[in-house]
């Protein structure tokens, strides 16, 4: 039997650390194309994070989430270039916390059901060093696909990176046949930085790797 994996794979192995909290305060900001608010509720000592978009909150994962994040994470449309296992219901609920406590993945919802369909995780960006830089991975399930909605939330998110938490580089990778992320964050700004040939072998497939940056001057330019 296999079993899930206890750290999150997405393109490349990385391990989580953990994430510092953002402040308790309240923000407000204005994106390129939509009006967003975040607003932090220090509630137990930790500071959870709400962005607000047009559609969509980008929240922090909850263990109600465990009915939408099931089958949405475990479908062959989300697994199809995220190399990880897939997962028994168990195995779900145990990532789930495990995620939860990481405080580095965070739920795409819904604005008006807080219905999870998707998630973005940070980590640390493994290709810089000693640079303030983060690396930004996603998924939304397939039904939510074509409608906007990663691009809205990854717009917002990208200015609470910059903006907020002070990044100055943000690296993303694709798989190559990944056409739909890449054409994303093509459309979001980022530059094709380099392409690993050979860079991933998963299910037996052997997949070239796209990587991509989003520096905080080339997002100053966009604006």
């Amino acid at each position: 039997k296999r079993h899930p994996i206890p750290i999150d794979f997405y393109f490349i192995v990385k391990c989580h650390r953990g994430v510092a909290p953002v402040p308790p305060q309240t923000f407000v900001y204005k994106s390129l194309t939509k009006n967003f608010c975040f607003f932090p509720n220090n509630t137990s000592g930790d500071t959870p994070m709400n962005l607000v978009t047009e559609r969509l909150i980008i929240r922090e994962l909850k263990m109600s989430d465990l009915d939408r994040f099931d089958p949405l994470a475990n479908s062959d449309f989300v697994l199809k270039y995220l190399c990880m296992y897939r997962m028994d219901r168990e195995g779900s609920r145990q990532y789930l916390q495990q995620m939860i406590e990481k405080q580095k993945d965070f739920a795409v919802a819904l604005k008006d059901t807080d219905e999870l369909i998707g998630k973005i995780h940070i980590d640390e960006d493994h290709l810089r060093y000693d640079v303030n830089s983060v690396d930004l991975a996603y998924w939304l399930g397939e039904e939510y696909t074509r409608k906007g909605y990663m691009t809205e939330a990854l717009s917002a998110f990208i200015d609470y990176l910059f903006e907020e938490r002070k990044y100055d580089a943000i690296t993303a990778q694709a798989l190559a046949p990944n056409t739909a992320s890449r054409a994303l964050l093509s459309k979001l700004g980022f530059v094709q930085e380099g392409y690993l040939r050979r860079a991933i072998k998963d299910n037996g497939v052997i997949y070239d790797n796209v990587l991509f940056s989003l520096l905080k001057e080339d997002k100053s330019k966009q604006s």
